[in-house]
């Protein structure tokens, strides 16, 4: 079968990076940079005007479903990722066509079952306090749009539309919260079921534009018709995808739902703001990552592991380099910069988010060990080093939270972030042979 895209292989890297990576680099940090402003903007002033409570109750809510996301989304939008890419790479469609409908088709069914289950079980199951528990019923539907939003993405992605794949999620859907909660501001009282309910509306908005990018962007080939082929692997695939998208879900809840459990929804609203503030610190990784993961997956699928260990390499360096500044930053003016931006109210978070961006500087400078493992073939070593990670987060945040806070969430993230990183480096020197840390360059020069 001939190759789609001769470019992988053909080119040096050089060429490849002064041409289609640089202009997706750019107008993925561009992209990035306004995204990020508009979740912090949404941050604020959701802070500002619902304070630490009403914040606190719905970071809860959206925590809740973010965990119900898991066996929905199942790692499928990853498995789709690699799957476009890899079949665009070497023209297989049909392949191309499988991996679409046979991921479409098992998110409508697991959605239905899980909110068919959960409507039952949130009435019965005090897991969730009184306010959240409405709010959360209301963003139920959230479920299975975010999750279809999230393979349309990747397929956008993997078909080299970097920039068109994080559109709908980067930009229109903050943007249409931001406006949509700014507009009811001015008439209404800001409640947690209303912004719920806003956020609603914009994710419809966005999975429709990102739809209709989608068809736009299909290859050729795809509109001629065609059988499909389905790979009875994706199955035993997705389970280690799943895992590991599951395992980084509950490190990224799991804390503020036993922050509600153990101490108040205002903390949960404090801490929401430190984790927010943080998130700056991994808004590099990000934008590389979109990059990046793609072109992982091409590397590996045409062999050239020579090019693949120097991009990684260079990825971290850049991705360390993003992060360090803001930890500095955060190090000399964290509190100022909380009651400044959010309200004297959060400035107490401050500690935890110095002890956050820590954390995520520290991952910056292993750099892109899950997306190696992942778009290489090796999820399964990636969700060995995950879930170990992610029993060991509830684990120190029970230990943790109830005598120290936030504070204590923050230190058991921390310490389940170092862990983490650790094995899936390990991971990948053994199973790829290159070194995917900043210290990376310094080998592959050797080399």
């Amino acid at each position: 079968m001939k190759p789609a895209d001769t470019r992988i292989s053909g080119q040096g890297f050089g060429s490849v990076l002064r041409t289609r990576l640089v202009r997706a680099g750019l107008g993925t940090a561009a992209l990035r940079v306004i995204g990020l402003a508009l979740t912090l903007g949404t941050s604020v002033l959701l802070a500002r005007v619902m304070g630490p409570e009403g914040l606190g109750t719905y970071t809860l809510a959206f925590a809740a479903i973010s965990l119900l996301g898991i066996p929905v989304q199942m790692g499928i939008p990853a498995l789709v990722l690699r799957e476009t890419a890899r079949a665009q790479a070497v023209a297989d469609w049909p392949r191309l066509r499988g991996i679409w409908f046979w991921a479409t088709r098992r998110i409508l069914l697991v959605s239905a079952l899980i909110a068919l289950s959960v409507v039952v079980a949130v009435f019965t199951l005090p897991v969730l306090p009184d306010g959240a528990r409405s709010v959360f019923l209301l963003g139920i539907p959230l479920i299975p749009v975010i999750a279809l939003s999230q393979i349309r993405a990747a397929a956008l992605r993997g078909l080299g539309r970097v920039i068109w794949g994080q559109l709908p999620e980067i930009l229109i859907r903050p943007a249409l919260l931001v406006l949509l909660v700014l507009a009811c501001t001015a008439v209404v009282t800001l409640t947690p079921r209303l912004v719920m309910g806003l956020h609603l509306v914009a994710a419809a908005i966005a999975f429709t534009v990102g739809m209709a990018l989608l068809m736009r962007a299909r290859p050729a080939e795809l509109l001629q018709g065609g059988e499909r082929q389905i790979d009875p692997t994706w199955a035993r695939a997705v389970l280690s995808l799943a895992l590991i998208a599951g395992a980084q879900s509950i490190t990224a809840n799991a804390d503020f739902l036993m922050l509600g459990w153990w101490q108040s929804e205002q903390q949960v609203g404090v801490y929401k703001v430190a984790t927010s503030g943080a998130s700056l610190t991994v808004a590099g990784l990000g934008v590389l990552a979109m990059i990046t993961n793609p072109r992982f997956a091409a590397l590996h699928q045409t062999g050239d592991s020579r090019q693949l260990a120097r991009l990684a390499a260079y990825a971290a360096v850049l991705g360390f380099a993003a992060a360090l500044p803001v930890l500095v930053i955060f190090a000399i003016w964290g509190a100022p910069i909380l009651s400044a931006v959010f309200g004297p109210a959060f400035a107490g978070g401050a500690a935890a988010m110095l002890i956050l961006t820590a954390g995520q500087t520290l991952s910056a400078f292993f750099g892109a060990c899950i997306g190696l493992l992942n778009m290489t073939g090796h999820e399964r070593q990636a969700m060995r080093g995950v879930l170990i990670s992610a029993l060991l987060n509830v684990a120190l945040n029970v230990a943790l939270i109830p005598p120290f806070g936030i504070e204590g969430a923050a230190v058991a993230t921390l310490i389940s972030t170092a862990v983490w990183n650790l094995l899936l480096w390990w991971s990948v020197r053994r199973q790829l042979g290159l070194d995917s840390s900043v210290l990376g360059l310094w080998s592959w020069r050797r080399a």
